[in-house]
This record gives structure tokens, sequence and C-alpha cells, in this order.
């Protein structure tokens, strides 16, 4: 099986890839800003608690395809696991993804990172889990 491109939250010009689906390039966004989120927020260097690579490749396997709004959740339920986390020491307290992308977006206004609202997946992920709190 053929190694995704590196997943990053940062914008790359001029990198435009075919025909993706709009909901898959969302889900890629929103992955890249919860990997920066996890890895900005410890203060000690250690593995994710989930890793995201089996998803990320499958996206970039059928990029025309659409995301199953279970997937949506587990990514999801990631983020919110790791922002109720008390036991690390986090630098940004947040109480949702959100907030972590309004403030690096705010502190580091000479980069550029990629520009997704995510209510597409905000959307799909309300009308699969009605209840489900939403993270991101």
């Amino acid at each position: 099986m053929a190694v995704p491109p590196k997943l990053t939250a940062f914008e790359q010009e001029g990198k435009q890839e075919g025909n993706v689906h709009r909901a898959n390039q969302s889900l890629r966004n929103l992955i890249a800003f919860a990997r920066l989120f996890m890895l900005s927020q410890s203060r000690w260097h250690k593995p994710m608690a989930y890793s995201f690579n089996n998803i990320i490749s499958q996206l970039y396997l059928v990029p025309e395809a659409d995301v199953a709004p279970e997937t949506i959740k587990l990514i999801n339920d990631v983020i919110g696991k790791y922002i109720r986390d008390d036991s690390q020491e986090h630098y940004i307290k947040c109480n949702n993804l959100q907030d972590f992308i309004d403030y690096i977006q705010t502190k580091y206004s000479l980069v550029k990172f990629k520009s997704d609202d995510f209510s597409l997946l905000r959307r799909i992920l309300h009308d699969y889990y009605p209840a489900e709190k939403i993270y991101f």
C-alpha cells in the first residue's frame, strides 16, 4: 500500500489534488488540526492515545468517497477525551478544537493554516448522533 502524503494543518500553496469529496477533505483537515493540538499540548513527548493512520490512509486511498458518520464520531470522541483529560498539563486550556485553532491563527499570524469551518462534518455528526457533544 502506498504511503499517504504527510498530513499537515499548514496551507500548502499550489498543492491541488484532483477529485476529492468535500467531507473527505474536511475530515483530513480536522485530523491534521487534532494531531497538531494533541502534539502541542503535552509537555512530555509520548505517542497519541489513538492513531489516525488507518483513517488517513483510507481518506487518501478513495478521495472521491464520502466519510462514515462513525469515523467522524471516533475523531470527535478522541478530541473530546483529550480536551477533558486533566491528567496532562495542557499549555492552552480549550473547550473545543476551534478554541485552539483560533489561538494558533492569532498567535502565529504569519503562518498560513488550512481553512475549514467543519460545518459539513458537524452536520453529519449531528444527523446521526443528535445527542453527541461536538468538540470541533
